[in-house]
Order: structure tokens, then sequence, then C-alpha cells
């Protein structure tokens, strides 16, 4: 037995439900507000509501990274809220759009059903929309994401990192290539841990990859794709 079986999250609740999700979510994780707090205080500012810049939430959940997010950077002109369910990609909007009411500047919000298949142990396929292409965003949030998607499963040391590979290099290639496209993670410790995901980030291509922020088993990482002109 291992000390980090401390960290390990499974158990009771319910958190397929979104409701229950968006009710429980802070409770059963104190840390998750602080830790999206980091998130949004990584991110480079973004550009005049002139400049298209486009954002993307990955499994989005209640939407609570994507409404602090624009409460700090609100002239974005695109934001895609991405989630497995579509009621929790409705109750996002609804959340955005009630609190946000008051700004002036809104921003295009596209809402995409994420679709995750893992076909074999070995490989992690992501349809959104039914089809296997994101778009190039200037920013990928993905708070508490990566795990879901690869899976909670406990795998071998290696079987997890070919699926973050996979994820990572999926995500780096959706990312604008001039240099402005970043990753921005928070997340809890999965079947890798933070500083396996970040050498893998670097691996794939990503630069610039940092911590900026931990506590207990969360964190906060990012990284960002080099440009062609620098390449």
């Amino acid at each position: 037995m291992s000390w980090l079986n401390n960290l390990d999250r499974t158990g009771s609740g319910f958190w397929s439900n979104s409701q229950w999700y968006n009710l429980h979510l802070s409770r059963r994780m104190p840390l998750v507000n602080k830790m999206i707090e980091e998130m949004i205080y990584a991110c480079p500012p973004s550009p005049s509501p002139a400049s298209i810049y486009r954002v993307a939430d990955l499994c989005c959940g209640s939407g609570m990274a994507s409404l602090n997010y624009l409460k700090a950077y609100p002239t974005v002109s695109s934001l895609t809220l991405i989630d497995q369910s579509e009621e929790r990609l409705n109750m996002a909007k609804k959340r955005i759009d009630t609190q946000l009411e008051s700004i002036s500047w809104r921003p295009e919000i596209v809402m995409c059903e994420l679709q995750v298949k893992c076909d074999s142990q070995d490989d992690v396929n992501l349809k959104l929309n039914g089809s296997s292409s994101l778009h190039p965003y200037h920013l990928i949030l993905a708070s508490l994401a990566l795990h879901v998607i690869v899976g909670h499963e406990k795998r071998s040391l290696e079987e997890s990192k070919l699926r973050y590979r996979i994820l990572f290099e999926l995500l780096f290639r959706n990312l604008a290539d001039d240099g402005s496209g970043h990753l921005i993670v928070g997340d809890h410790g999965g079947s890798l841990g933070m500083f396996e995901q970040m050498k893998l980030m670097e691996e794939c291509g990503f630069v610039d990859v940092e911590c900026v922020w931990r506590e207990r088993d969360m964190f906060v990482i990012g990284g960002r794709r080099r440009g062609k002109e620098m390449s």
C-alpha cells in the first residue's frame, strides 16, 4: 500500500448528474475555486475586441472556468463550450448568460458536445460534433478535464503516458500556430502525475511549460505552441 492512496478520489457521489456536480463540486473539492482563480491569473491577456481571439473550455461542466475567464477578459470574440453532456452545456451557457447580462460586449458562444471513445487501452479518440477536428484556438482551458478524458481506470504508467500523449498532441494541433496558442490545465492527480504530464507536454511540442500553482494534489500547469517562424 502506498501513501498516494490518500489522494484517491474514487468513492461515493453522483458525479455524472449535472445538478449534483454543480452543487457539490466546491464542497467535495474545496480547492477547486482557488485552482480556477489561478488558471485565470495564468492566462495571457486577450487582445482588443477588434481582434479575433478564440477560447475553448474543454469539459466545461457547469461553466465555472468560462464564467471566471469572461469576467476577467470579456472582449474575446468567440467562446466554445465543450462537454460530453448536453445538459451541462445548457447549464453552462445559461449560467454565463445570466451572470454576464450587464456586460455590453458579448462573445459568440458556441456549444459543442464532446464524444469520448477509448477504442483500446492505448488509444484515445475525441469526436467533436462528429468530427475529429477542433478549431485553431488561441486559448484552451482544461479545468478538471484531462483525467476525465483519459479515464479513471487503474492502468500501467506506460498506458497512462500513451493516453495523455495522444490527448496533448490533439490539443497541440488545435492551438493557433502563430505563437499565441496557449493551453492552461487545472486538475488533480489522476492516472498520471503533474510532472509526468509536463514532460509529455514538452515532448509533444509545447514550449514555456511551467507549473504556476500547486496545493495538495491540485495544480495548474500551462504551455504554449511555438509559432511557425520560430520553429
